[in-house]
């Protein structure tokens, strides 16, 4: 539970408990959703993406470069809405 509480949006704990998976499956999953935020973090470099207006219709959208990730459409909106949690809770903790 803590994994997915790490990536929240990447859907990990419906994939940790899908019983139609293997283990090296879920464990694939799990792997190629986390390993899209980090590649994201990568490709942002000095790029705040607390700061970005995440926000639907939001120019700055495109400066995360989820296109560019290797990821379906659905992936992507999973790592978009990692990063709004992401946000959310920065917000709260008052940053």
């Amino acid at each position: 539970m803590q994994l997915s509480n790490a990536y929240p949006g990447l859907q990990l704990a419906t994939v940790l408990d899908d019983p139609k998976l293997t283990p090296q499956d879920k464990a694939d999953a799990v792997a190629r959703r986390a390993g899209f935020v980090q590649k994201m973090g990568d490709q942002l470099g000095e790029t705040l993406a607390l700061r970005l207006d995440l926000s639907d219709g939001s120019p700055d959208i495109a400066k995360l470069g989820l296109a560019q990730l290797g990821a379906t459409d659905e992936e992507q909106r999973m790592v978009l809405a990692t990063f709004r949690a992401y946000q959310r809770a920065w917000a709260l903790a008052g940053c």
